[in-house]
C-alpha cells in the first residue's frame, strides 16, 4: 500500500535534485552570457552606455516575464473554484441521499417491529 507512495516520493526527490542541478548550471551559464554581453558592449560603447543597455535589457525582460506571469495566472482560480464547487455540490448531494436512505431504513425497521 505504501510502496506506491514511496515510489512517488523517490521520483519527486530525483526530479527535484535534477531541477536544482539544472538551475545551478543555468545560472552559471547566464552569468557567463552576461559577462560576454558586457565585454561585447563595452568594446563598442563607453562603459556608461554599455551599463545602461544591460540594465534596460534586464529590466525589459523582467517586465515581459511579469506580463507573462500575469497572463498565465488569469483564469486558473476560476477553474479551480468551479471544480471545488462542483465537488462540493456532489458531496452535498451524496450526503443528503445517504441521510434519506438511512432515514428510510430506520422507518422500515420501526414498522417491522
Amino acid at each position: 500500500m505504501f510502496e506506491a507512495t514511496k515510489a512517488k516520493a523517490r521520483r519527486a526527490a530525483k526530479r527535484a535534485a535534477i531541477s536544482v542541478g539544472a538551475t545551478v548550471l543555468f545560472l552559471i551559464g547566464l552569468a557567463f552570457l552576461t559577462v560576454s554581453i558586457w565585454v561585447a558592449l563595452n568594446a563598442i560603447f563607453p562603459t556608461e552606455i554599455a551599463a545602461l543597455i544591460m540594465a534596460g535589457g534586464f529590466c525589459g525582460l523582467g517586465l515581459i516575464l511579469f506580463g507573462v506571469a500575469a497572463v498565465i495566472g488569469e483564469g486558473a482560480p476560476e477553474k479551480i473554484e468551479a471544480k471545488q464547487e462542483a465537488d462540493s455540490a456532489q458531496l452535498q448531494n451524496a450526503l443528503i441521499q445517504s441521510f434519506m436512505t438511512g432515514l428510510a431504513a430506520g422507518q422500515n425497521a420501526k414498522s417491522q417491529r
